[in-house]
């Protein structure tokens, strides 16, 4: 059995440096912010 829970979030990007060339950074954030909108979803779900 599949169950799928949407998510939505805006995605908010990082301040960083202009001189700082760093994607993980960024995708780390991505990652984070993604997964508290899913916790969230969780929450209402339940």
């Amino acid at each position: 059995m599949k169950i799928s829970i949407p998510a939505e979030f805006e995605y908010v990007e990082p301040k960083i440096p202009e001189d700082v060339i760093d994607n993980t950074t960024l995708i780390i954030s991505f990652v984070l912010q993604a997964r508290s909108a899913f916790v969230s979803a969780m929450d209402a779900w339940v």
